[in-house]
């Protein structure tokens, strides 16, 4: 049973036939409305994690974007000589505008190549080692800011593993995304606490970090109730659903169908039907009893109603010897399946284009149903 699905006609037949055989606590829950109110909460409280995550998680990805796009503009410089030579091996953060490349936050290990180089110029005695030293530190620096960004990513990802991820298959997505925030988040700590945050670069670093902590204790504490909120309106349904049946239920659902069925036949009435409207209802119901197809678990809701009323079509066709029901010179008694020649040819000329044809058929017709001459001339009056 999936609660997160509507009452909708794409319902299986299966799913149907469980909701029928609800116990009696659940649908005493669904008469008081308090069913209602267990998923109205649970679905509000699903819609505003779900919203604020995701705007905690683009507001660091955006701070994430902004600190690698200076760090390409020193990769750039490097790479084009302004320090000299030897900086061949850098190679900058690749360039996306695709929103979901931004929040998987997936960066690679650029920052410590790059950065490892440059202390390696450093190490070396390179000719341009005073300038490359502010270099590094700005490197750093940012190696700071993005330890912070992690280490916030890994917090609210935990959270979310521990009491919003459901399912196996969610559970398992979501853990793999812990372990990948959680080693990026170990790996700039370590790069970053080798050495302090560099004078010069001191304040870009505390204005970034103090945007991320502000992040964290405003919104990213709200969120983290949210998500504690969610797993309490997810428990409260899960209950619900885990007790759902008792122990009727498959006989219960057994007669659903059956019942179903004989709904449908007493509320349906086929006014094309030759037989009038018990005798065909009744009719109709051991039909529909026999038909295989209404039978099959397979079906959802709409389908099943497209079965339903195929056979009634079918049925109709039948009562008729499968002539058109709308054209009553098809026959003449419909117990015998004879049709009177003369029925055919005054069909044929009512019909007709022609006026005069048409007057000898309304002649035959006052004929045959009015056999008085008055009153068959005043029929005739009528239509002239």
């Amino acid at each position: 049973m999936r609660p997160d699905r509507g009452l909708t006609l794409d319902l299986s037949i299966s799913e149907a036939e469980l909701l029928a055989s609800a116990n009696e606590s659940v649908r005493a829950q669904a008469e008081s409305g308090a069913l209602r109110e267990i998923h109205e909460r649970f679905n509000n409280a699903q819609a505003r994690a779900g919203s604020e995550y995701f705007a905690v998680r683009e507001q660091l990805a955006k701070t994430l974007q902004l600190i690698e796009a200076k760090e390409n503009e020193i990769y750039t410089r490097l790479v084009e000589g302004e320090f000299g030579e030897g900086f061949h091996g850098i190679k900058p953060h690749g360039q996306s505008s695709d929103f979901i490349d931004l929040l998987s936050l997936a960066t690679g290990d650029n920052s410590f190549t790059n950065l490892s180089i440059v202390e390696g110029a450093i190490a070396n005695g390179h000719e341009s080692a005073e300038q490359l030293r502010n270099v590094q530190g700005w490197l750093h620096s940012f190696m700071g800011i993005k330890h912070e960004i992690f280490k916030l990513e890994t917090t609210l990802k935990e959270a979310f593993c521990n009491h919003v991820a459901k399912g196996e298959e969610d559970e398992s997505l979501s853990r793999n995304e812990y372990k990948n925030f959680k080693a990026q988040r170990d790996a700039y700590s370590e790069n970053f606490s080798r050495q302090e945050v560099a004078p010069f670069a001191q304040s870009d670093y505390e204005a970034f970090v103090g945007q991320i902590k502000e992040l964290s204790e405003c919104r990213a504490q709200g969120l983290l109730n949210d998500f504690k909120e969610y797993e309490q309106a997810f428990t409260a349904r899960k209950n619900v659903y885990d007790s759902f049946t008792t122990g009727g239920t498959s006989e219960s659902m057994q007669a659903f169908r059956t019942d179903l069925l004989q709904h449908l036949a007493g509320s349906i009435i086929v006014k094309e039907h030759r037989q009038r409207y018990q005798k065909e209802q009744f009719d109709r119901f051991i039909a529909s009893l026999q038909y295989n197809r209404l039978f099959s678990r397979g079906l959802n809701l709409r389908e099943f109603c497209e079965e339903y009323a195929n056979m009634i079509e079918v049925l109709i066709e039948d009562s008729h010897n499968d002539r058109s029901p709308k054209i009553e010179a098809n026959y003449d008694d419909f117990g015998e399946r004879t049709v009177r020649p003369l029925n055919a040819t005054i069909f044929y000329y009512f019909f007709s284009a022609d006026k005069r044809k048409r007057t000898f058929a309304q002649w035959f017709l006052a004929a045959a149903r009015y056999p008085n001459d008055r009153v068959r001339r005043a029929y005739m009056r009528f239509f002239a």
